[in-house]
């Protein structure tokens, strides 16, 4: 059997406008301790000084740059992928950051094992500022899922579940995925492939983040029962206040902030290796309810905008 160490890997990454994060990501893959023999990365459209920035590389690193007009991620991928040459594919994003073994331990499982199509690596986050760690308490999911920014898989499984979905914004990770499930290849989790993700710093970053999450879900009509929900809860709350304005009196209200604080309370228990980290800090307990707040607005209008708008995709993946 060939020894990992000799295998092509191709390195694929979607790109625009990251000029601030550019240049760490490729001094990271150049530190990487896996020879990568292709690095093809997809401009989707930057107005800064992204692709400067790259073509700095091309003498000390196998970059392959290429500039797709206006292409959303799934264009910029698929894009990359075609044009690799080598039959392993590990794909990331210019957001994320991950040690000099990322690569190597992406790609292990397919030579201790052959027999493996798919391996996952996990995503960590990396908040620094109170803020950030709160948004991560309130969203971020303590098991374990997949996730298109720490994959690595055989070029095949792309070719025959069609590759990404090119016309959504978000949420074309979650189709090819499940595209993936369906299709029945073997897949494998490397928790020892590590990329770690800084959250968006400001309330307007992270509504707009949520939002445009929530907007792919609807598009491709997934976690409908899960908003319905979501929106029965708030219409809940807005009846004890309404109530409570009628009646003239604050048992209502306090109904209504009753089941807000239950709320928060699930969301922290559903969260809590994340919450632990902030337990300590006063201020997160005057942040979390504004950014519980801030992430369900986002997710419901989100999600019935692109429930609405729909996509001309194919999303049968049951």
């Amino acid at each position: 059997m060939k020894h990992f160490k000799e295998s092509l890997v191709a390195v694929v990454i979607p790109i625009k406008n990251e000029e601030k994060v550019a240049r760490d990501l490729l001094e990271r893959l150049k530190s990487q301790s896996l020879l990568i023999n292709e690095i093809v990365i997809v401009d989707g459209g930057s107005r800064d000084n992204t692709m400067s920035i790259i073509n700095e590389y091309k003498d000390s690193l196998p970059v392959k740059l290429l500039s797709v007009s206006c292409a959303l991620p799934g264009r910029g991928r698929n894009v990359a992928i075609d044009s690799a040459r080598c039959e392993l594919i590990v794909s990331t994003d210019a957001g994320c950051t991950f040690d000099n073994f990322f690569v190597e331990e992406m790609v292990r499982p397919f030579f201790e094992d052959p027999s493996v199509d798919v391996v996952y690596g996990i995503r960590l986050p990396d908040g620094k500022t109170i803020f950030e760690k709160c948004s991560v308490a309130v969203f971020y999911p303590i098991q374990l899922w997949p996730y298109v920014a720490c994959m690595a898989f055989k070029k095949y499984v792309w070719e025959r579940v069609g590759g990404y979905p090119e016309t959504l914004r978000t949420a074309e990770d979650y189709l090819f995925i499940k595209k993936i499930e369906k299709a029945g290849f073997k897949t494998v989790i490397n928790e020892k492939a590590k990329i770690y993700w800084r959250p968006r710093s400001t309330i307007g970053a992270f509504f707009k983040q949520y939002y445009q999450y929530a907007k792919g879900k609807g598009q491709v009509k997934v976690d409908l029962i899960f908003h319905l929900r979501k929106l029965a809860l708030y219409f809940a709350i807005l009846l004890f206040c309404t109530l409570s304005f009628i009646f003239n009196t604050i048992i209502w209200g306090g109904g209504g902030c009753v089941v807000f604080i239950l709320w928060i309370g699930l969301t922290v228990k559903n969260h809590w290796k994340w919450f632990v980290e902030i337990k300590s800090i006063p201020q997160a307990y005057f942040l979390l309810p504004i950014v519980v707040l801030v992430r369900d607005w986002a997710a419901l209008l989100g999600f019935f905008v692109g429930w609405i708008q729909g996509t001309k995709e194919n999303v049968e993946i049951d």
